[in-house]
């Protein structure tokens, strides 16, 4: 199945990381807190259906179009030394248009002193009233600034103010393409600046530093810069605003919007006589909030202009008279109190927008939203309207928001599509720190503004606007904390609902699913920063955990536990119980596979695993006088550790948990935790890099060879019965990852992933498949790191610090696609039909068949009564004629019919009807069923009809019979008597001679030759009239070969030929000169076919089983069985060389290995329990088959046939089988002159053991002077 066609996951939720924020040590006027707080932009233009917004995100800028969809996630590693810089992420953000009639967008971003741009073109030429499509954006340019450190950017209509710790510049770009930016002014600061910003319309500039009570205020004119205003004020600048008029014709000043430290906006205007901003109105949010009687202090003060508010506020109107309309016209039913409220709340919307309010949203430190509105602010006397309490959010103070400032920003939302009566949010505001935490609130101005607390709720995440208004997600935490680094690990804990992330700056975040209907986010509930730690992994379900360090386990309890009284290592740092306990040696994160914690008898054991093959184990009891931690134990489990991995449950062996590990040489060992018992030893291959294991017994191997991945899928179910390596998946990526997900309902699907995509790996029916695919889109450069699943069955991606969320649409789940490649096949299924045939279940096949006539006749499917009875397959009956029901079948095209369902039926026609016994029967079901292609000769070997079953196979093949045919039919190996197959071969030499256009005896001489019709072969060549071969043929085949001089040259001659790579006319040549081991070694080395080279021996030698056919058997056929995993093959090559015990052990243990091995090459056919069932009957089985290996084979096999979809026929085989032992010793058979004969040797080759004779002195027919 192709990629596209594959069934997508829907991403739920994502964490696109913090932005850049400063250690804790940093002072308050240093720039790299300016530069935390400028990592949001936005852009909104109504006219032409633009709300974009884009966010700083550790070394990437993530881009949001329309309703906060993810449309591109921009990286510095793309830009020019944006790799070398040591700035941990992005200092600053600015988005704008390029031009003022210009479709094009421009972002900027800041890394340390590099300034980059990226440029968005329109695809298409929007006319009136149309909004322009764009593709994606393109890195257009670089700008190093040598010596300083943005942290403010500002673009508009082609003009970039940039802000650093020395300077505030002005850049203006040349009028033609890809010109470079050049400085047109500049002047130093006294301090780093805290924002720089362009009004609307470009003409003016404002500049604010940090932690300074100054505003500076510039006119800028082409390359004249000028100082209009100094504003001074009494408390610290906490951002700065230029209010964007709601009409774009609107040519006066700007208004500039200043907001202190003690949440109280100026709001600044120009006189009409002079150019100097002056103090024009206050609004004081902390005396407001004072008078109420549930205010406490004002954490921040946000602002919205008029332009922003009216165009969220516009649709909130269109909703409203959208939903109008259809209760007029009676498409959606509303009641006549909803339309009063729909009426009034449409006024209402009217009035505010005629007013054109600017609007101020104050938070409280108890979770209280105050909005302020600030009417008519374009004329000469504003108007405050009436302070209101319209929303209460839960507290979002954290020990780390405390002394921070937190800077909000409000930003209208693209409309959305009506659905119902719903109500949905219209704006965003987003909240960012200087500490890194971000929290985004989604709003509805309808319903703020009308007093209903359901207007304002928060999200866990940027892309979470989906979720309607009413939703009671307003009760979680406003801001969150984030990554602002690379991701390290991924680790959930042992319930699935909780996670552990760690990062390269040493910060852990606590993450709980939090659950809503069919969609699921995760919130961080904690954070810490481990300064030293390299590694961490939670204890029990948390948020408990333990980091290592270089010398030390550290043992942290955050859930009011604490260690034992007598725990002399044991701390207390706030609420935090620590201990710390000396590690046996150094350690490096280059030396540790494995740092984990299992539950082990209700007791807590940490793991640590050395590259060296020792293992560290620590044990936590918990007592009720606290967590007692025990000193360290040491295993020596092999010679070293490449990877390694611990699985809850280890269902094979049911053990409780697992520890896997691989050694550098390729050994996977299984451990059984509790007693330290090896449970498995296989081989996985060289080049090992990560090991991950499902309970069921699935585990996937990384491998790593010539700068390519695979991911190798292992059964250890298989073992000790079948090689276990069952799957290959090239990875064609540079960082792989995998995780493992066992169903509650069986099976296992596995998560490989790499560079922007992951794809599931689900078994089904015995064949591992992709069943779903999961693609990161707008990532770029970014590869995925890691993955991880999460409780039910969503998958966790993380790519640098960023983190996703996916799970299946509402109308298929994960166990929906699972179960769809899984499912019990149906009864009118060709594979359950065939199986249910072989294994006896006669009364229910005969049913079968009945509810396939009724089908063919009714046009549907009805239901099947199993009664699970197995009886001899001589008794099977047609309860209605079959070759007439193919043909109805065929005829009304039902779902589920296809070919192999026709060809079964005919087989069991086919067997019903032949005068066969039982094993006969099972051949003729094979051969039937695979439509002729293969059967397996070993029950057509032991059936004692040989001759009915001749005379059936023959009848099927037409008069040109060809050797492909007839190969495989396996004729030439279950035949026991010899003379019946001769004529066969002449059938097969004549087919060859004339089935190609143009008449070629060098096809049939081989089969001529083999039964010694040197005369044939003569006058086929005859025949060959045109041929270049023909009169040098006709002249050799003249001599008399029973004299050694022309065998001598007949086999000179087929040394000639193979110089040629003339392969089969050599063979044939080699049987000229009688020298048939070495023909029959051309067939199998040069021409890769075994059954050809046991015809030929077969027909050539004048005996029922000759020495060089038993020589084939023993030296090639048992190879090449073990090879290709044909157990078939070598059951019958075991057979005929009276090898009971071996062909035994083909069916009970697994085939040698090959060097190059391929999955699932030895997986036995299920039905050859059968044959097991078949051998016990002999008295030599019970030679091999001791009681625990026939149990264990038979689970096995049954296994193999739910495996494949054939539950009840595996169920009937487990409780049906007889284990009695009861077969007698039978008298010993009369000697033989065959078994009597010595050992055969090993064949010897012409070429490897004698030279050709030398030249004679007389003159021979030698053809290689001939060119043959």
């Amino acid at each position: 199945m192709s990629a596209a066609a594959l069934p997508s996951l829907v991403q739920q939720w994502a964490s696109l990381g913090a932005s850049h924020a400063p250690a804790e040590d940093v002072p308050k006027d240093s720039p790299r807190i300016a530069a935390a707080l400028n990592t949001f932009a936005s852009y909104v233009d109504e006219a032409r259906g633009l709300y974009i917004c884009a966010q700083a995100s550790g070394r990437r800028v993530n881009v949001f179009m329309d309703r906060s969809q993810l449309m591109q996630s921009l990286s510095f590693d793309d830009v020019t030394g944006g790799k070398n810089v040591v700035l941990k992420g992005i200092s600053s953000v600015a988005l704008s248009k390029d031009a003022p009639d210009s479709d094009s967008l421009l972002l900027v971003a800041s890394f340390g002193g590099i300034i980059a741009m990226w440029r968005l073109d329109a695809i298409n030429v929007a006319k009136m009233g149309q909004a322009p499509k764009y593709g994606r954006w393109r890195l257009e340019g670089t700008l190093p600034l040598r010596g300083q450190l943005v942290s403010s950017l500002s673009v508009r209509q082609g003009l970039l103010a940039t802000g650093s710790n020395q300077c505030v510049s002005v850049w203006k770009r040349g009028t033609y393409a890809n010109a470079p930016w050049k400085q047109v002014w500049s002047t130093r600061t006294p301090r780093p600046l805290l924002r720089v910003q362009w009004s609307h319309d470009g003409q003016f500039l404002a500049a604010v530093p940090l932690n300074d009570t100054r505003v500076l205020v510039w006119r800028v004119q082409g390359k004249q810069v000028h100082l209009v205003s100094k504003l001074r004020h009494t408390r610290s600048v906490h951002s700065i605003h230029w209010r964007r008029p709601r009409m774009p014709d609107d040519s006066r000043p700007p208004a500039l919007v200043v907001i202190t430290a003690n949440a109280t906006a100026f709001v600044y205007a120009t006189m009409p006589t002079e150019l100097r901003y002056r103090h024009w109105a206050t609004v004081d949010a902390s005396s407001y909030a004072d008078d109420l009687s549930m205010a406490q202090r004002v954490i921040s003060l946000m602002y919205c202009d008029g332009y922003h508010a009216s165009v969220a506020l516009r649709h909130d109107l269109q909703l409203l008279e959208q939903q109008e309309q259809l209760a007029l016209t009676g498409v959606a039913p509303s009641s006549d109190t909803e339309r009063q409220r729909r009426a009034s709340r449409i006024k209402q919307l009217q009035q505010y927008l005629a007013q054109g309010p600017d609007l101020f949203f104050a938070l409280l430190a108890n979770g209280s939203m105050v909005v302020y509105g600030l009417f008519r602010m374009d004329e000469p006397t504003p108007s405050l309207w009436h302070a209101l309490q319209t929303l209460r959010v839960p507290p979002c103070i954290s020990t780390e928001f405390s002394h921070a400032p937190l800077m909000l920003e409000f930003m209208p939302l693209a409309p959305k599509s009506l659905d119902g009566s719903r109500v949905y949010s219209t704006a965003l505001i987003h909240g960012q720190t200087a500490t890194g935490l971000r929290g985004t609130m989604a709003v509805s101005l309808l319903l703020l503004l009308d007093g209903d607390i359901h207007g304002l709720f928060v999200q866990n995440t940027m892309t979470d606007t989906n979720v309607p208004a009413h939703s009671q997600s307003h009760t979680h935490t406003f801001l969150h904390a984030e990554h602002r680094s690379d991701i390290l690990s991924l680790e959930t804990t042992r319930q699935g609902r909780s996670l552990i992330s760690f990062s390269r700056d040493g910060v852990m975040i606590w993450w709980t699913l939090c659950e809503k209907g069919t969609t699921a986010s995760l919130v961080s509930e904690s954070q810490f920063r481990l300064r030293r730690a390299f590694a961490v992994c939670a204890l029990g379900d948390g948020p408990n955990l333990c980091a290592l360090d270089a010398s030390h386990l550290n043992v942290a309890l955050f859930d009011k536990a604490s260690f034992v009284a007598h725990d002399q290592d044991a701390i207390a740092i706030d609420n935090v119980k620590l201990s710390r306990r000396e590690l046996p040696q150094a350690m490096s994160p280059e030396n540790v596979v494995l740092f984990c914690c299992i539950q082990v008898d209700g007791k807590d054991v940490i793991m640590l695993g050395q590259r060296d093959g020792t293992l560290y184990t620590w044990t936590c009891t918990p007592t009720p006088s606290g967590l007692s931690l025990a000193s360290h134990e040491t295993h020596a489990l092999m010679d070293g550790m490449a990877s390694a991995a611990v699985v809850a449950y280890w269902r094979p062996q049911t053990c409780a948990m697992a520890l896997l590990a691989i050694s550098p040489h390729g050994s996977l060992g299984v451990w059984d935790t509790l007693s330290w018992t090896q449970l498995h030893h296989v081989h996985v291959g060289y080049g090992a890099e990560h090991v991950c294991a499902s309970g069921d017994g699935h585990l996937a191997v990384l491998l790593h060879h010539d700068d390519t991945y695979s991911v190798c899928v292992h059964d250890l179910r298989l073992s000790p019965f079948a090689n276990t390596l069952v799957y290959v998946h090239d990875m064609g990526c540079i960082s792989p990852s995998m995780a493992w997900k066992t169903m509650k309902g069986g099976g296992a699907v596995l998560a490989a992933g790499g560079d922007q995509h992951v794809t599931l790996l689900a078994e089904g029916r015995l064949t591992w498949t992709p069943i779903a695919r999961v693609e990161l889109h707008g990532m770029d450069s970014a590869r995925i790191s890691h993955i991880e699943w999460i409780a039910p069955n969503r998958l966790l991606i993380s790519s640098t610090c960023q983190l996703f969320l996916f799970d299946t649409d509402r109308q298929s789940s994960l166990e929906d696609i699972l179960a769809r490649h899984t499912h019990t096949r149906p009864y009118y299924d060709a594979t359950a039909l065939l199986r249910c045939v072989q294994f006896g279940l006669v009364h229910d096949a005969q049913q079968t068949v009945q509810m396939l006539d009724r089908a063919a006749a009714h046009g549907y499917w009805g239901r099947v009564q199993w009664t699970l009875q197995r009886a001899s397959l001589a008794s099977l009956e047609a309860p209605t004629p079959i070759l007439p029901l193919v043909e109805r079948l065929h005829e009304t095209q039902l779902p589920g019919v296809d070919k192999a369902l026709c060809a079964t039926l005919q087989g069991v026609h086919h067997a019903i009807h032949t005068d066969v016994d039982v094993p006969g029967m099972q051949y003729l079901l094979a051969w039937y069923a695979s439509q002729h292609t293969y059967a397996p000769m070993v029950w057509a070997y032991v059936s004692e009809s040989q001759d009915a079953l001749l005379s059936k196979v023959t009848s099927v093949w037409s008069d040109r019979v060809s050797w492909p045919v007839v190969r495989d039919s396996g004729v030439f190996g279950w035949m026991r008597k010899r003379e019946p197959l001769l004529p066969i071969m002449e059938q097969v030499a004549r087919s060859a001679f004339t089935a190609r256009d143009d008449i070629d005896p060098v096809q049939c001489s081989l089969f001529y030759l083999a039964l010694k019709k040197t005369q044939a072969l003569r006058s086929v060549w005859r025949r060959a009239i045109g041929h270049s071969d023909q009169a040098k043929m006709l002249a050799f085949l003249a001599h008399d070969f029973s004299e050694e001089r022309w065998r001598i040259a007949a086999q000179k001659n087929a040394y000639a030929l193979m110089s040629q790579r003339r392969f089969a006319f050599a063979a044939a040549f080699f049987l000229l000169g009688d020298a048939l081991s070495d023909a029959v070694h051309i067939c199998v080395r040069k021409l890769d076919d075994v059954p050809l080279a046991m015809a030929v021996a077969r027909v050539y030698e004048e005996s029922d089983c000759g020495p060089v056919f038993q020589r084939i058997v023993k030296q090639y056929a048992i190879p090449h069985a073990q090879a290709t995993g044909d157990r078939w093959l070598g059951v019958w090559a075991h057979l005929l060389l009276k090898e009971h015990m071996d062909a035994v052990r083909t069916l009970t243990a697994s085939l040698p290995a090959p060097a190059d091995p391929r999955p699932m090459h030895d997986l036995p056919d299920p039905s050859m329990l059968l044959l097991l069932e078949y051998f016990k009957q002999q008295y030599w089985c019970y030679e091999v088959l001791d009681p625990y290996t026939e149990t264990q084979c038979v689970s096995f096999y049954a296994r193999l046939l739910c495996m494949s979809g054939c539950d009840w026929v595996g169920l009937t085989m487990l409780w049906s089988w007889s284990f009695a032992r009861d077969a007698p010793k039978p008298p010993a058979p009369a000697t033989s002159p065959t078994e009597n004969a010595p050992a055969p040797t090993k064949i010897g080759s012409l070429m490897g053991e004698r030279r050709p004779p030398p030249a004679q002195t007389m003159a021979e027919f030698d053809m290689s002077a001939f060119g043959l």
